[in-house]
């Protein structure tokens, strides 16, 4: 599928129904040698020293889209367009979730039902156009697109 076909036919806003694997957003493994030089030469990378040259990875996700809680290395995540919610726990409280649901769902269904000391070990912060969020390395996290939102993330 290219990109017009997935902005015509994926961005249209996440319902209820959908399961984990139904709601999908473009973000991953992007071809910057042949496919998104242009547009990563002109991005404004977060101004700090690195270590290493960051992969930078973009993304695009209709409303309700999002991820369920994972962890993997450090990272700097921007919005650039619309508003992403994020649920983030330490790496040593491993949040109750299944890998196989919404994150859409989780909100509705599970966070109520938390009991208070494992609400206490969640953050939950939402991110506007321009705004950026560090998150430190296998620390858990799960993100929500309210609206359709456009990101990019820096992964050091």
């Amino acid at each position: 599928m290219n990109f017009t076909e997935y902005v015509e036919m994926m961005m249209k806003p996440r319902v209820m129904e959908d399961g984990g694997n139904t709601s999908w957003y473009y973000f991953g493994n992007n071809d910057y040698i042949t496919s998104w030089t242009n547009f990563t030469e002109h991005y404004n990378r977060v101004p700090i020293e690195y270590e290493r040259e960051p992969f930078f990875s973009f993304g695009i996700g209709g409303s309700g889209s999002g991820v369920p809680f994972h962890t993997h290395g450090a990272v700097f995540a921007e919005v650039l367009h619309g508003q992403k919610r994020w649920f983030l726990t330490h790496p040593d409280h491993k949040p109750i979730f299944n890998p196989d649901e919404t994150s859409y769902r989780w909100l509705l269904n599970v966070l109520p039902e938390l009991p208070y000391l494992s609400k206490q070990q969640i953050w939950d912060c939402t991110l506007s156009p321009n705004e950026v969020l560090w998150i430190d390395a296998q620390w858990w996290h799960s993100t929500l697109n309210l609206g359709d939102t456009v990101f990019i993330s820096t992964f050091l």
